[in-house]
């Protein structure tokens, strides 16, 4: 059992890495009992690179940690900052300032960048390839948010999919964009232009919670992995 409503789920090699509440857990592929690593504030985002964790806290930190689980440093304050993608030199993150703002950092600290402000709403996801960086957007009235992309410099950022269930994770590969949203789906769309195939369909609702499930998405050659909050689990299937 992964923990009460599992989120932020990210993937290496060998571990399957979440987040639930303020603890930072890790499970071996293989399977096995979950390591749990406690922080001293709420994770709000979590990523990682070949040998570091990153993520975004409550407490408005933007964290570098061994992937024991151990904070090797603050490496930014930003206002309530929340999802979390460790580029190649650079970490982005999304926060929910007045605004609204992609901002960067490097890796070793320093003073934040501002990507991108007013990005169309609230960032909750991000996701980047050699090419573009995309973002989920949050809007109010619940089946509006977007899917965004734009250039890595952050120039020509453009709607790519409207008409969205609040997206809650986003990744991509060579060929395509997945994303997880509120109503427990996931969805994926060819890069290059297409269709969007929903691939997972989940409840609409959890039975002691009357907001929608939040999941979220992890990938590697194989698998897509993604993490339910209404089943308390993480779960895998074949990838496109």
């Amino acid at each position: 059992m992964p923990g009460n409503n599992p989120t932020n789920l990210v993937q290496d090699d060998t571990y399957l890495y979440w987040s639930v509440g303020s603890d930072l857990l890790r499970v071996a592929k293989a399977g096995g009992t979950p390591e749990v690593h406690s922080q001293p504030a709420e994770i709000n985002g979590l990523s990682l690179d070949e040998t570091n964790l990153y993520f975004t806290s409550a407490d408005n930190q933007i964290l570098k940690a061994s992937k024991e689980g151990v904070v090797l440093d603050s490496l930014a304050m930003s206002t309530n900052p929340k999802p979390i993608l460790a580029g190649a030199g650079n970490v982005l993150w999304g926060a929910a300032d007045a605004q609204g703002s992609i901002l960067q950092v490097p890796k070793g600290g320093g003073i934040p960048d501002s990507l991108l402000t007013k990005p169309t709403g609230e960032v909750l996801t991000l996701a980047q390839d050699a090419d573009h960086i995309y973002w989920g957007t949050f809007s109010n009235d619940g089946n509006n948010g977007t899917i965004n992309v734009m250039l890595p410099d952050a120039t020509s950022p453009r709607v790519i999919v409207r008409r969205q269930a609040t997206p809650t994770a986003m990744l991509s590969d060579a060929s395509h964009l997945y994303w997880s949203n509120t109503v427990g789906e996931i969805h994926a769309a060819p890069i290059a232009g297409g269709d969007v195939q929903r691939i997972v369909q989940g409840p609409t609702s959890c039975a002691s919670n009357v907001v929608g499930p939040r999941v979220s998405i992890a990938m590697d050659a194989t698998n897509i992995y993604w993490a339910n909050g209404c089943d308390d689990a993480i779960l895998t299937m074949p990838r496109l």
